[in-house]
């Protein structure tokens, strides 16, 4: 009977203790992603509103539900501006029509703010790796150069390259200080993905993922749930032609 009683016991305490790590484990994983997003988000709002979105979007998520706070009111412009790209195709899967309906997806996004991005050349990529390993910026650095070359990473047009896999869990990447974009073409929407990395290049910052903000510039958060939102608020449509305009003048001198 003791025997028994004591099975019964460390069965218990066993059930008890998993649930524990898995909540504390569950906890500080929250934490741990709550600070490098708070950044993000204090640029636009104060700390207690960030800690208040947080805690709201862990709620929601807890439940299994995605966390849509703010919509916000679409920009426009009056402009139009071209950025030109050129395009690395290096998945020998991802076919040129692909490539072009693409291009053409991000485009459609992009022509409701007056800007459209141009393809000037278009080159498909042999014998290279498929899944490169990328540690940090050097990796990408050099995966860069050996594709686009050194001179390119810095000049004027974009180079976008698309890859199969960048990393587990990495849809798009912008390399810092570069106009170079590297794009999956495993991720569920490509040319979402493809106009998001290009609002970078055109000065746009990525939004906390638990802002809840309906919004372009979102990371991660709600995107996983098969929402893709196109809005972009008339503060960030002013800073992209902003920016697209600065590249036009220095086109120009």
């Amino acid at each position: 009977m003791l025997k028994e009683k004591l099975t019964k016991f460390f069965v218990l305490f066993g059930v008890i203790l998993l649930v524990l790590i898995i909540t504390i484990g569950s906890i500080n994983f929250y934490f741990i992603s709550y600070y490098p997003d708070s950044i993000l988000c204090k640029k636009d709002y104060s700390e207690s509103k960030c800690l208040q979105s947080w805690i709201t979007y862990v709620r929601s998520d807890l439940a299994g539900d995605c966390y849509l706070n703010k919509i916000d009111e679409k920009g426009v412009s009056t402009e139009f501006h071209e950025r030109l790209v050129d395009v690395y195709i290096v998945d020998p899967n991802f076919t040129n029509n692909q490539m072009v309906g693409v291009v053409d997806g991000a485009n459609l996004i992009w022509k409701d703010y007056g800007i459209q991005f141009v393809k000037n050349d278009v080159l498909r990529i042999e014998n290279k790796s498929l899944k490169p390993i990328f540690r940090n910026k050097e990796d990408y650095l050099k995966f860069g150069r050996d594709i686009v070359g050194e001179d390119k990473l810095h000049d004027s047009v974009i180079d976008v390259i698309f890859i199969e896999e960048i990393k587990p869990g990495l849809d798009g990447k912008l390399v810092d200080n570069t106009t170079l974009i590297l794009v999956s073409t495993q991720s569920k929407n490509i040319s979402w993905i493809t106009a998001h990395e290009m609002g970078h290049v055109l000065h746009l910052y990525d939004k906390a993922y638990f802002s809840g903000e309906y919004n372009l510039m979102i990371r991660g958060g709600c995107i996983r749930d098969g929402y893709y939102p196109t809005v972009l608020n008339q503060k960030q449509v002013n800073d992209a032609v902003a920016a697209a305009s600065e590249y036009e003048r220095s086109q120009t001198k």
